[in-house]
Parts: structure tokens; C-alpha cells; sequence
């Protein structure tokens, strides 16, 4: 089994109107996103995925979801 793993992260703010603890005011999270892809063989050279383009589509993903 062969394994390619990458990571990103996005940030995202909220806060708990009616609540009486920290998270009452607003704050933020930063969210850590790993993807993992695996295979039972190799491409032609060597490879799962081409490791640039695996890292394009997630980052594509994630500025998809980052919104304001």
C-alpha cells in the first residue's frame, strides 16, 4: 500500500450570543485539514498522484469553503 499525504488549514471565527462563558464574545479557530490518498501500485514513474496537483485541488477546496 502506498500513501500521499497533504495538509492545509483554513480559519473561521464565531461567537455564542446568550452564552455566559469564554466563547460568548467572538474568537477564532484554525482548522487543520489532512487528505490522504492511497493506492495498492504506482503510476508509470513511481508515483500515487502528482503530489503539485493533489496540493492545487486542496487548496481550491479550501479557498471554496473560506469564505467570508
Amino acid at each position: 500500500m502506498f500513501e500521499l499525504s497533504i495538509k492545509g488549514d483554513i480559519a473561521s471565527a464565531h461567537f455564542l450570543p446568550g452564552y455566559e462563558g469564554k466563547c460568548k464574545n467572538l474568537h477564532g479557530h484554525t482548522w487543520k485539514i489532512e487528505v490522504t490518498i492511497k493506492s495498492d501500485r504506482l503510476d508509470d514513474i513511481g508515483m500515487v498522484a502528482d503530489f503539485a496537483v493533489l496540493k492545487g485541488q486542496l487548496r481550491e477546496f479550501l479557498k471554496s469553503i473560506d469564505q467570508v
